[in-house]
């Protein structure tokens, strides 16, 4: 062990050792389609030395990937090298005798970057420095790597902290820091995890980026996403099956006291947390901002142009044997043009009284935990695969409403399948439960929309029900795409709600 030491680490042999095959495998690569051309060092922390009695090199390595034919991303890679030896480990070889490891599972790192952000101090580093800020950390370096859902990487650190590390790094802070630090020094919402730490790196020619963040453990029961399955499921179990039609009463009569409280709850939630980033607090970054027409030409002008796209790659796929998608492929001019017509009506809302500020950008119910009866909303970062500038643009606040009920859309739905497949019932029942079931979704969501008014102190008008509908279609637009790529055989749950949202926007 001590030649190894006295040898190694050389970083930019492990950054050129990187396979293309094993950056394909990671979660938070985002390019794995393409033909990786070089991986090369652009700096490193070393972490190796902390605590000083550890034998085992460790570091956060900032690396530039470059693809054919495509830009160069900044990546970070925290990782731990280990002599080889007789059992395979999870990483990819450096030379015959060591291999690299992305070291998630590596509570000793984790706890030596929490404590360079609580030094706060400027570390510097071979073309730029490292800087820490957050309180001091004096716990244990016991972990557990959380589920990575994500195109970052979370574990949960000692008892009471999660690090998440941005893996794919963008110059300037990052979002979720963004709205982290302004909830943490601006208003009373509290329903999220409280910001602990963070860790910066500036290169030597001014770039910036946040590589990692520490915020507050949640003890929570698990994702609002999880929670509606099993209450879903426990009601679907409860019906009679030997009923010839299910009416939104008899689900309303099994289990609406507990579904409505959950949809209050979260509206309430959810319209804090807005009402608190339209308070005028925070500076420009955060002031909110009156929709303008041109604000509404703009958007509808870029969802044409996103959903031509996507219509035009639809029309060249091969529908093969499969029927259902045969059908809905011969449907597509038709949709296209009802598309169409339903944005130019949205370019022409008289936009008084429509708000744009900054937002979640990604809300979901995979995006909130729930603890006990309350709920808390988590990954302020916005959707992963927009850059920086498109998290942090203003938007309406209706855009996160849109996720909200788009996403107990899609849970209803995931709830009644799962059913199927389990409890096989006769067709009479299923057929009048897909019938019933998204009706009193809609019940559900009318409860959470006039919640989130009252909340917000902004009930529903014409021009923000047109809005929200606008929103879910663009949403429901993005889950065709991923599902007919995917899950073909969920296509029917975006193309209802396609529909849903045509006839919201359509005279």
């Amino acid at each position: 062990m001590t030649e190894f030491r006295r040898t190694w680490p050389d970083w930019d042999a492990v950054a050129a050792a990187i396979p293309p095959e094993w950056l394909r495998e990671q979660r938070w690569f985002q390019r794995k389609a393409a033909t990786v051309d070089q991986v090369r060092l652009l700096d490193v922390l070393k972490l190796d030395d902390d605590p000083p009695s550890q034998k085992t090199p460790r570091a956060l390595l900032v690396v530039d990937i470059r693809v054919a034919g495509g830009p160069a991303d900044v990546y970070l890679l925290p990782v731990s090298l280990r002599v080889r030896s007789g059992r395979d480990l999870p990483g990819f070889a450096v030379n015959a005798q060591t291999v690299a490891v992305d070291a998630l599972a590596d509570g000793v790192l984790h706890a030596a970057v929490r404590r360079r952000m609580g030094a706060g101090e400027a570390v510097a580093a071979r073309k730029g420095s490292f800087r820490g800020e957050g309180r001091p950390y004096h716990g244990s370096d016991k972990c557990r790597v959380l589920a990575q859902t994500s195109s970052n990487s979370v574990v949960r650190l000692g008892d009471d902290e999660v690090l998440k590390y941005i893996r794919r790094l963008e110059p300037g802070e990052n979002p979720e820091l963004e709205m982290s630090r302004f909830f943490a020094t601006h208003g009373d919402f509290t329903n999220l995890p409280a910001l602990r730490g963070a860790l910066h790196y500036k290169a030597a020619e001014g770039r910036e980026f946040t590589l990692a963040l520490a915020l507050d453990r949640i003890a929570h029961d698990g994702d609002a996403w999880h929670w509606f399955q099993d209450q879903l499921a426990e009601l679907l179990d409860s019906l009679p099956m030997g009923a010839a039609a299910i009416a939104p009463r008899i689900l309303d009569e099994a289990g609406g006291t507990v579904f409505r409280g959950a949809m209050t709850r979260l509206a309430a939630v959810l319209g804090h947390m807005h009402r608190v980033l339209c308070s005028g607090a925070g500076g420009p970054d955060f002031a909110p901002e009156s929709i303008r027409p041109a604000d509404l030409a703009g958007w509808s002008a870029a969802l044409v142009r996103s959903a031509d796209d996507l219509f035009d790659r639809l029309a060249r796929m091969d529908p093969g044997d499969d029927t259902g998608l045969r059908e809905f492929l011969a449907g597509l001019p038709r949709l296209r043009e009802q598309v169409r017509q339903a944005c130019e009506r949205i370019s022409r809302l008289q936009p008084e009284g429509l708000l744009k500020c900054r937002v979640h950008g990604d809300f979901h119910l995979g995006q909130v935990l729930r603890a006990g009866s309350d709920f808390y909303i988590i990954d302020f970062e916005g959707e992963p695969l927009r850059d920086r500038d498109e998290r942090r643009a203003k938007q309406s606040p209706l855009k996160d409403v849109a996720g909200l009920c788009r996403s107990l859309n899609y849970a209803i739905y995931a709830a009644l399948f799962a059913w199927r497949d389990r409890a096989r019932p006769s067709a009479v029942v299923y057929h009048s439960l897909e019938r019933t079931l998204p009706v009193w979704g809609l019940h559900l969501e009318e409860t959470f929309l006039a919640e989130y008014g009252a909340a917000t102190g902004r009930p529903a008008t014409p021009a923000r029900r047109m809005l929200l509908a606008a929103h879910k279609l663009e949403k429901a637009l993005y889950e065709l795409d991923y599902e007919i790529n995917n899950r073909p055989g969920w296509l029917p749950i975006p193309a209802r709600g396609i529909g849903d949202c045509l006839d919201e926007l359509l005279p």
